[in-house]
């Protein structure tokens, strides 16, 4: 039962934030019944709230391994938001046709896009949708 607890902590942090709000003080004595921080926690940085308020409560030092402890939600929070920069910048770089298979141009440090009319003869595969990029 504990590890399916934690699972879900994990997995649905806000869920778990939004659930210590309403049924405990567990927030409130970590945060001493402040809302700013704990909203600001909801908002951008759950897991880590989550971390720092178990800490408080625990009445555990922010030092040594629990400041690992709250390092390591820091950066499981931050993976979680800036994983949508990567996918947006990949959607910006496909050909209007939307194609997610494209052919770099050769022999450029920048991996701009090869289109159809700048390749050589003998790579004359295209998509079938736009016939502009170098889908394979």
């Amino acid at each position: 039962m504990p590890c399916c607890l934690l699972a879900g902590i994990l997995l649905f942090p806000r869920v778990a934030l939004a659930l210590m709000w309403f049924f405990s003080t567990y927030l409130q004595r970590a945060f001493h019944g402040g809302l700013v921080l704990p909203v600001i926690g909801f908002l951008f940085l759950p897991l880590t709230t989550i971390v720092y308020a178990w800490e408080v409560n625990s009445h555990m030092p922010t030092a040594g391994i629990n400041l690992l402890w709250l390092l390591i939600a820091v950066v499981i929070d931050l993976g979680g938001l800036g994983g949508g920069a990567h996918s947006s910048i990949e959607a910006l770089s496909r050909p209007p046709c939307g194609c997610r298979i494209w052919l770099p141009t050769l022999g450029s440090a920048s991996g701009s896009t090869m289109y159809l009319e700048d390749r050589p003869s003998w790579l004359t595969s295209s998509c079938s949708r736009c016939f502009r990029c170098s889908c394979f």
